[in-house]
């Protein structure tokens, strides 16, 4: 059951500094996590959506400035300092869309879990052997044994993903952010997968933050949805309410591009145009150059959230009470 409040993201902004300038990968971003929920943060490739992940999961690389702020539990992470910051990497843990890089291919699974069981909690050597049995189990693993003393590459990217998932579960962490993680995996293996992440969300009583392209996992895996454009969060909402009653343009036209068993359509529909450079990205509405209701007006006119319903937000002008 969801709770109140445990994650504020307020005015969030993202610079990654480049030889080839500026990328503003996120632009004042601003959402509320709910103790308990599951929310996906859904777009095309190089939205923002990872990055976002990754700052609320204190894993933003050195070439990455963040401005504005990050609330958890009453506490701004972004305000503490690097050894302040350590208590909260254990408590907001991430799993990443490739598995092969959370894991050294110098050490054992075994070897891995052990270093972060003994690092967080200070147990013995044999406590952390039998800690981590216990989180390969928990991620149904078999032969947990077997798998402690594996190297990463002698396992399939299915087993691996759990293995990392275990990796994650290592710090005992309150919220889970999920990048993709089935991404890299074939349709059966990515199906077990997500069946896997609701059994923990629910036995663990974490809080799930699930970061994806695909409509189809935000309708099975989370209750509430957000969806990023060119670093922009432009809509935000119940799940349901997001995919069947579309506010933004944008939206409406991922939703239509999602493949139909049920619906004849004669060409798959798909968004013309391309994401905008974030190095310059646009003043008004990032998705004005590929919107059919674009008119001169949306070019550079500033586009404010509107409070569209209980929970409901859209960043568009055909909502803003503003005509062009």
């Amino acid at each position: 059951m969801s709770g109140g409040s445990l994650l504020k993201v307020l005015g969030l902004t993202i610079n990654y500094y480049t030889l080839e300038g500026v990328v503003k990968a996120v632009r004042n971003a601003s959402l509320c996590v709910n103790r308990g929920e599951s929310i996906c943060i859904v777009g095309e490739s190089g939205s923002g959506k990872s990055t976002l992940g990754l700052a609320i999961s204190l894993s933003l690389p050195r070439n990455a400035v963040a401005e504005g702020s990050i609330i958890y539990e009453g506490v701004d992470l972004l305000k503490l300092n690097p050894l302040e910051r350590q208590k909260y990497r254990g408590e907001i843990s991430m799993v990443f869309q490739d598995p092969a890089t959370t894991f050294s291919p110098l050490f054992t699974i075994g070897e891995h879990l052990i270093d972060i069981l003994r690092h967080r909690f200070r147990v013995s050597r044999d406590e952390a052997v039998v800690r981590a049995r216990e989180l390969l189990r928990k991620v149904q693993l078999p032969d947990q044994d077997r798998v402690l003393r594996a190297y990463p590459h002698e396992l399939s990217g299915g087993m691996l993903q759990r293995a990392a998932i275990a990796a994650a579960l290592a710090t005992d962490p309150k919220v889970l952010v999920a990048d993709e993680p089935t991404t890299m995996l074939d349709v059966t293996t990515q199906s077990q997968i997500l069946e896997l992440i609701k059994v923990l969300k629910r036995e663990l009583d974490l809080t799930l933050l699930f970061i994806t392209h695909n409509l189809g996992i935000a309708s099975e895996v989370c209750n509430r949805t957000a969806v990023m454009y060119a670093g922009v969060i432009v809509e935000e909402g119940s799940t349901d309410e997001v995919l069947l009653n579309p506010l933004h343009p944008y939206t409406a036209k991922l939703v239509k591009a999602v493949p139909s068993l049920t619906k004849r359509r004669e060409r798959l529909s798909h968004i013309p145009g391309m994401l905008p450079d974030l190095r310059n990205p646009p003043a008004g509405c990032p998705f004005a150059e590929r919107c059919e209701f674009t008119t001169h007006y949306f070019d550079y006119s500033p586009v404010k959230h509107v409070e569209a319903g209980p929970g409901r937000r859209v960043a568009c002008i055909l909502y803003s009470g503003v005509k062009a």
